[in-house]
């Protein structure tokens, strides 16, 4: 099995290329936060959106957790978020490995005034925290991961597409 986790900015791409990913794999599951969110979320309050929010990543990577235990070893399992801080994710990576699975980081690389111009929603310092908190787990990713691999997105999916051709979820 191979466990994939989803890295980038806000708004690179990540959704794209994991529905990508998804198409391709003959059995696989999908884990987004997304998928405990109302569709009207943007009602909330900032500061209560914000935490409405991360209490739906915290589900999904209870959810990831669960499902590195039940799937079988043909499935692919692919969680679909930021994954911006190692820390958070380094005890699943680590129970993953223990498992026997193979740990697949895909960073969707787009770059920052494309992502800023597509989420107009989130704030700069947002973006500058992700930016920092990448620069420092990247490398972390890199060491722990048994595979690493960078999409460019650089605006057309044909381009997306390509490099998605390119990621092998199977553990051979």
């Amino acid at each position: 099995m191979c466990f994939v986790i989803m890295c980038g900015l806000p708004s690179s791409g990540k959704s794209v290329v994991a529905d990508f990913l998804l198409r391709d794999q003959q059995q696989a599951n999908l884990i987004r936060p997304s998928d405990w969110m109302p569709e009207n979320i943007d009602v909330l309050t900032p500061d209560a959106e914000r935490d409405f929010r991360l209490e739906c990543w915290k589900l999904a990577i209870e959810k990831t957790e669960e499902a590195l235990t039940e799937i079988t070893p043909d499935d692919c399992l692919i969680l679909d978020c930021g994954n911006s801080k190692f820390r958070t994710l380094s005890h699943v990576i680590a129970e993953a490995q223990r498992r026997g699975h193979i740990v697949l980081l895909v960073f969707v690389d787009c770059k920052l005034a494309t992502c800023m111009a597509r989420a107009p929603k989130i704030s700069k310092s947002v973006f500058e925290k992700y930016v920092a908190d990448l620069k420092d787990s990247l490398p972390k990713y890199k060491k722990a991961c048994d595979r690493f691999h960078v999409v460019r997105n650089n605006g057309t999916l044909d381009q997306l597409s390509d490099g998605v051709r390119e990621i092998r979820c199977q553990n051979t």
